[in-house]
């Protein structure tokens, strides 16, 4: 799940704060005036301090809630985990584990603020156009649509469009660099406006890639939309970790499945730190002993699925703090049925093994 995406597709509603006067002829200024105009008026908008949604995905049956306050504090949770900005921190929960994020995990997060999502790149600091240009009108998805042209807060070249019938937001494509095709157009799209309050909402939203055809976040149902409802300051206040904790023996790893996943995988409660402490780095290799099966696994950082053979056995976090171990496309539970939580699990480094010795299995 990219969390990111998600939450782009659920705060495409453009609640926006107050746009700096422009004349009449002004192209930008008419089209961002008929979306403040259609979402609920300025004087309402303007005064939101916080949105709560639930929503279900159609594809894959998950549920997640997000709850987004002015003041940039968030919690985004689904039935297993919650990654939350206490107005301080972020960090993520899951499964017992507790941690702080930091560098490339945090970056998913950086920009799911109310007031940072709610602008959209749409308008500067002073409140104006922020270096916004009116493109005409094209057809998207059947609707006519005022374009305007502008960047992400990242500096992606972005383009918004509007339906000319109602004035809000159908859609918007966005680019981003890629290191294989150089680039990759996406496209968030909303539909299906409710009203939440005196504020109009999306409740269907959906991205995708329009280069490669690979879906980003499918299809997305709000069940629930409200505005300005009590937050429990439980649910941005960090938890204590209830997860075990990991310990040595030697030069191993003493930790314990946490859970199984869906597919069969076996979640544990070792984690990065666990890793680094034993000097593993991406690609080692890996032996773990799970009730009496010994496995011999490559840990990845970020695996390329499309080139790993159905399988092979690989040790990854899965943007979890919990490291998974994983049989490729199979589940680990194909290996013994009786896989559970509160297995024990030895994780050591495992002895190098020439060539003229062969692969090892799952390799």
């Amino acid at each position: 799940m990219r969390i990111r995406a998600c939450v782009i597709a659920l705060l495409g509603f453009g609640l926006l704060p107050a746009l700096a006067t422009a004349p009449p002829q002004d192209d930008v200024a008419r089209v961002l005036d008929r979306f403040i105009t259609a979402s609920g008026g300025l004087e309402r908008l303007r005064g939101l301090q916080s949105l709560a949604a639930d929503a279900e995905r159609e594809v894959y049956g998950g549920t997640f809630s997000i709850r987004l306050l002015a003041d940039g504090r968030f919690r985004f949770e689904t039935p297993d985990r919650a990654v939350v900005f206490d107005g301080r921190d972020y960090w993520l929960s899951y499964r017992g584990l507790v941690q702080p994020l930091a560098g490339e995990e945090l970056e998913p997060y950086r920009h799911i603020g109310l007031q940072e999502q709610l602008l959209h790149g749409l308008l500067d600091a002073s409140g104006r156009p922020a270096g916004l240009t009116y493109a005409g009108q094209e057809r998207a998805h059947g609707q006519l649509c005022d374009v305007l042209t502008g960047a992400s807060p990242e500096g992606h070249p972005r383009r918004y469009r509007f339906n000319v019938a109602t004035g809000l937001l159908e859609s918007i494509v966005e680019t981003v660099p890629d290191p294989d095709l150089r680039e990759l157009k996406n496209v968030y799209t909303f539909a299906d406006y409710q009203p939440a309050g005196e504020v109009l909402l999306p409740t269907r939203t959906q991205a995708q890639c329009l280069t490669n055809g690979n879906e980003i976040e499918p299809l997305t149902r709000f069940t629930s939309m409200r505005v300005d409802e009590p937050v429990d300051a439980a649910l941005l206040s960090r938890p204590a970790a209830t997860a075990p904790p990991v310990t040595r023996e030697g030069g191993a790893l003493i930790g314990e499945v946490l859970a199984l996943s869906g597919g069969g995988s076996l979640i544990t409660n070792i984690t990065r730190a666990d890793l680094e402490a034993l000097g593993v780095a991406d690609s080692t290799a890996l032996l773990a002993l799970v009730r009496g099966h010994e496995t011999r696994l490559s840990y990845r950082v970020n695996p390329d699925f499309a080139a790993i053979a159905p399988g092979a056995y690989l040790a990854m976090f899965n943007s979890t703090p919990a490291l998974w171990l994983v049989k490729a496309y199979q589940g680990m539970r194909s290996d013994d049925s009786t896989y559970a939580a509160g297995d024990v699990v030895r994780l050591a480094l495992a002895p190098q093994v020439t060539e003229a010795a062969g692969a090892p299995q799952g390799e």
